[in-house]
């Protein structure tokens, strides 16, 4: 079971916030930065396939989602957004518990 999707719950009330508040794009980031942090199942299946640990799955996922997400917020305004900011400094928390954990468990 994927942990991270019960804790990035928030990312997605954040979404809503921000679609009631008609500010569609920081929506469509909270949506990205939502569903790239459940992408750790597919990243561990590529890493288990090349032969190596799984915690090197969760380790890759942080330049994924910056440069996913970084890359987008640059390419429509040109500039990072403090909404933006805020929620990949709480999905890269997550990303960094989860880090931890595995690396206690398997080390």
């Amino acid at each position: 079971m994927n942990l991270a999707a019960f804790v990035t719950f928030p990312l997605h009330f954040a979404a809503l916030h921000f679609a009631r508040r008609r500010d569609m794009h920081a929506h469509r980031q909270a949506m990205l930065i939502g569903t790239l942090a459940l992408m750790t199942p597919a990243y561990a299946r590529v890493v288990q396939v090349a032969g190596l640990p799984d915690p090197v799955a969760i380790a890759a996922q942080v330049p994924i989602t910056l440069a996913i997400a970084l890359g987008y917020e640059w390419k429509v305004l040109g500039r990072v957004s403090k909404p933006v900011l805020w929620m990949l400094g709480f999905s890269l928390g997550v990303i960094a518990v989860m880090v931890g954990v595995l690396a206690v468990w398997f080390l």
